[in-house]
């Protein structure tokens, strides 16, 4: 199968990697022990087939590491380096992660990615950190990679502080290749080898996390200009490549019960988020009889804690210490404050969520902002159309703020009674507001309705 690599052989990839360091071949030579008139008929290619010491030598005299020495090392004795990728691309390294965990609820969300997925290119998870965007894009992807019997091969790009490491004990071939993707998508190679790579055979990149990638937006318009079957789903806490991607927003777990919940929760049907507390509850204390009460209480830290999964596990990491009706007391009563447990560090002084919350905030331009403050000064939710008159702002830019509010997660819609819309900041938020008040900027003072 022709990658479009055929005459990127051996010499041209060393001849790259010297230059690319700043070295002659009498440079490379002096520091490699390997002989000028050697390194000479590799690059002009008169000798195709160095020994596997020669190569280590070169290698460690280039200072090679990551994806430039796996393809140093592949082309060694082959006819492309593109047959090594082409096998990591087709094999193991062309299959997303296994996922770590069930997932609770998602099913209207899995629906509109699958089905944004047929018709869109570029694809971006938008939403506050922890409202498991990842998860739901490793299972969307899962999906995919096995509708129509046909595996679609799924390359994908974590967040920075969870890429593979090369070392012995990693997965080899996955690093190497998603290293030499990121090499491509970050500028630092030439993308068009990724291209001839891809060609226009069906492929889904995944780019968690977006927000601090090194992937650059021109160098991705490029990938999927010239790749026809390629697909790109990011998630992100509110920026998006460019202009033009399909924005899908993921929201909290539902706190009321739907229809594709399971379990039962006081002899109704359990709401997504309800399921995924009493689930960590089973296994942190199994012999604990589930009361009306202790199931009430569940529920009343979910609402507490507006559904985020990552606020519900960091939460169940105290089940050990506190049955659910104390840690509702503490929400209630004191002394102690949950909100203050679950935004400050997990039990095994892992990193908090208040620095999550606090980031999105504080990123906030001064129209949201401003838009973010109004909402806190009321206690409940408030209709958007009402909200857009008593501002006083153009209206253009304060659904504009809004848009992006609830884009980034930090407000989230809810129905009246009466069927109206209307928007609320979630608890985690204000929370966050209140005990930071710095955290957004300055606003102007509201008067609570």
């Amino acid at each position: 199968m022709d990658t479009g690599h055929e005459a990127l052989r051996f010499g041209d990839v060393l001849q790259r990697s010297r230059k690319r360091v700043g070295l002659t071949q009498e440079q490379l030579a002096g520091l490699s022990t390997v002989s000028v008139r050697a390194i000479r008929d590799l690059e002009l290619g008169r000798a195709h087939r160095p020994r596997g010491q020669t190569v280590k030598l070169l290698a460690d005299a280039l200072r090679l590491s990551g994806s430039p020495r796996v393809l140093l090392e592949s082309a060694a004795g082959r006819p492309a380096e593109g047959t090594t990728l082409l096998r990591m691309y087709e094999g193991e390294a062309g299959a997303p992660p296994a996922p770590t965990g069930p997932l609770f609820g998602r099913v209207p969300e899995l629906a509109v990615i699958g089905e944004a997925l047929d018709r869109e290119r570029m694809v971006a998870l938008v939403g506050l950190a922890g409202v498991g965007k990842t998860r739901l894009a490793l299972e969307a992807v899962r999906r995919r990679s096995t509708h129509g019997g046909t595996p679609t091969p799924t390359v994908w790009i974590p967040r920075s502080d969870a890429m593979p490491r090369t070392g012995p004990a990693a997965d080899h071939s996955r690093a190497m290749f998603i290293s030499w993707v990121v090499d491509r998508l970050r500028g630092a190679e030439p993308v068009e080898e990724l291209a001839a790579l891809i060609g226009d055979r069906p492929m889904v990149l995944v780019i968690d996390a977006y927000e601090s990638s090194p992937v650059r937006p021109e160098m991705l318009r490029s990938i999927l200009d010239r790749c026809a079957g390629l697909q790109v789903l990011a998630t992100t806490r509110g920026t998006r490549p460019f202009a033009g991607v399909r924005a899908v927003p993921v929201p909290p777990l539902p706190l009321a019960a739907t229809d594709n919940a399971c379990g039962p929760v006081g002899g109704s049907c359990a709401s997504p988020a309800v399921e995924l507390l009493l689930s960590h509850l089973r296994y942190t204390r199994p012999t604990l009889i589930h009361t009306e009460a202790t199931l009430e209480a569940v529920a009343a830290l979910c609402r507490t804690l507006d559904g985020i999964p990552l606020a519900l596990d960091l939460a169940a990491a105290w089940f050990p210490v506190y049955l659910p009706e104390q840690m509702v007391a503490m929400v209630q009563e004191g002394p102690l404050d949950l909100l203050e447990l679950v935004l400050g560090t997990e039990p095994d002084a892992g990193p908090g969520f208040r620095t999550l919350v606090a980031e999105a905030v504080s990123h906030l331009k001064p129209a949201e902002s401003e838009v973010l403050h109004a909402l806190l000064a009321r206690d409940s939710s408030c209709p958007a159309s009402l909200l857009v008159r008593q501002l006083g702002l153009p209206v253009a830019e304060t659904t504009r703020a809004l848009h992006a509010l609830l884009q980034r997660g930090l407000i989230r819609h809810e129905t009246a009674a009466d069927g109206a819309a209307s928007v609320e900041v979630l608890n985690l938020v204000r929370h966050v507001v209140a005990s930071s008040p710095g955290s957004c900027g300055t606003a102007s003072e509201y008067t609570r309705p």
